[in-house]
C-alpha cells in the first residue's frame, strides 16, 4: 500500500510503500503482494513511478519502471506518441515562473525573425496541449519539486507534431506556455483549434492566423 501521493517520475523509497492486509478475493490485477514478492519493499526501492498513486492504493508492478536508463521514457509514451527533446530559450527556462513540471500540459510557442523583416521579431504557435515528459535529462525532483530549470525539455508528440517541432527549433527560439490543470481537451481537439502567428513591428503587434 501506498504510504503517500505519488506522481509521473517519483522515485519510490522504502518509507512510501507498507505491507497491508487485503481480502484475498479483492486484490487487483497487478497488484504486489507478500505471496508472489516477499521482498517487494526493498525491491521496488528506487523505482520510478510512471502513473499516480493515492495514499491508500495497492501499488501496482505495471505502475513501475525500475531501474533507470531508456525504458522509463519508452513506459512513459503513450502509444503511438513520440518523446521529443528540444533546446529552450532563456525566456522558455523562466517561463509560468519556473514551475512546468512533468506531465504538465503546455503550448510550444516559435520566437524568429520573419524572412521580409530581418529585424523584427515575429511569434508562432507550434503545437496545443501536449503533455512534458522531463526536464532536463531526467525527471528528478529537487527540494521535493520538480522544476523547469534544465535548458531542455522532452515533450510527449505525434509523429505529426514532431516534425513541426523540430523545424521550428531549426529556424527560431522555443517557448513553452503552461496550459491550466482544469484543460480538458484533447490532444485531437486541441489539434483542430486555429494557430496564429504574432508579429510586431514597430512596437506594434498584430495577429495573424494561420491554420
Amino acid at each position: 500500500m501506498v504510504n503517500r501521493p505519488l506522481t509521473f517520475g517519483s522515485v519510490l523509497a522504502e518509507s512510501d510503500i507498507r505491507w497491508q492486509p487485503w481480502p484475498k478475493d479483492q486484490v487487483p490485477p497487478n497488484a504486489i503482494t507478500r505471496s508472489m514478492h516477499p521482498g517487494g519493499l526493498v525491491e521496488n526501492r528506487g523505482a520510478i513511478v510512471r502513473a499516480t498513486f493515492d495514499v491508500g492504493d495497492p501499488l501496482k508492478d505495471d505502475r513501475l519502471v525500475k531501474g533507470s536508463g531508456s525504458g522509463f521514457m519508452a513506459a512513459a509514451l503513450a502509444p503511438g506518441k513520440r518523446a521529443v527533446a528540444i533546446d529552450l530559450s532563456d525566456q522558455g527556462k523562466s517561463a509560468a515562473g519556473g514551475f512546468i513540471l512533468p506531465n504538465d500540459r503546455v503550448d510550444v510557442i516559435r520566437t524568429f525573425h520573419p524572412d521580409d523583416a530581418p529585424n523584427e521579431f515575429s511569434t508562432e504557435t507550434i503545437v496545443t496541449n501536449v503533455r512534458v515528459l522531463a526536464v532536463g535529462q531526467n525527471a528528478q525532483e529537487k527540494s521535493g519539486e520538480r522544476m523547469l530549470m534544465g535548458s531542455t525539455a522532452t515533450l510527449e508528440l505525434s509523429r505529426e507534431q514532431a516534425e513541426k517541432v523540430i523545424q521550428a527549433q531549426r529556424t527560431g527560439q522555443l517557448t513553452l506556455l503552461l496550459r491550466a490543470m482544469t484543460d480538458s481537451a484533447t490532444d485531437d481537439a486541441a489539434a483542430q483549434q486555429p494557430l496564429t502567428m504574432t508579429i510586431i513591428r514597430s512596437g506594434n503587434a498584430s495577429q495573424l492566423r494561420v491554420r
